[in-house]
């Protein structure tokens, strides 16, 4: 079985605020994956942590969870736009009752 991968808007965010709703997220869905799993950092360029996201989602998930706010993001949007070309299974959190927040 693949991972989901949660999907959530980091840049303009507080980093900490967004780590600890991607830890309660990865409670409710199991097997579930975060950027902040993949790669955790801030020395390297945006590119390079996007690219490495992209890479793991396409290479370990077969579904993308996009939270709140994902539709603002430029890094969301990206990740969106490859699972829906990859044909990945699209959850949002709007519409998930998996989350009681």
């Amino acid at each position: 079985m693949k991972q989901t991968y949660i999907s959530i808007p980091i840049t303009g965010h507080n980093i900490d605020t967004q780590r600890r709703k991607a830890e309660r997220i990865k409670e409710q869905i199991p097997n579930s994956i975060s950027p902040f799993d993949i790669v955790d950092g801030t020395d390297e360029s945006y590119g390079y942590y996007m690219g490495k996201d992209i890479e793991y989602l396409l290479d370990n998930c077969d579904t993308i969870f996009m939270c709140d706010g994902w539709e603002k993001s430029k890094g969301c949007s990206l990740e969106k736009c490859a699972a829906d070309i990859y044909g990945l299974k699209i959850l949002f959190e709007n519409e998930s009752n998996i989350l009681g927040f």
